[in-house]
């Protein structure tokens, strides 16, 4: 093969621009099904949250007002599948009424990239208005 043949030679040009491009494609596709992971959890803690805020307020014997780990079990029945442990979940009383956080660490989707974890943070607080109480 000459010199000007193999130049002008385009097979395997196709390979080659794969190779180049495969691995930010798999790099932006992986960000992408963190980001909606991420966006799921916060949901499914935020959800978690605001019902066992508002379970201690208006069904007590479901969740429990005397014991916070009956509180905590039920919001994390609430998760929506996430099923995080009942501890990530917090039960205080506020002015506001019974408030319930919770803090969740997200582990990234690749487990050898721990630089890209991070915790997720959901507050609900719930009180009843005395004058729509029959």
């Amino acid at each position: 093969m000459t010199r000007k043949t193999f130049f002008n030679d385009q097979r395997g040009a196709s390979a080659v621009e794969f190779a180049l491009t495969m691995p930010v494609f798999l790099l932006m596709l992986l960000g992408v099904w963190q980001i909606c992971f991420g966006m799921w959890a916060q949901f499914a803690l935020q959800h978690g949250a605001e019902m066992a805020a508002r379970c201690m307020n208006v069904n007590p014997t479901v969740c429990g007002t005397t014991t916070i780990t009956s509180t905590q079990s039920y919001a994390a029945a609430q998760s929506y599948g996430l099923n995080p442990s009942p501890s990530v979940f917090g039960v205080t009383t506020q002015t506001c009424g019974n408030q319930v956080t919770a803090d969740y660490p997200v582990s990234p989707v690749v487990a050898n990239l721990s630089m890209f974890a991070f915790k997720l943070h959901a507050q609900a607080c719930y009180t009843i208005n005395p004058n729509n109480v029959s």
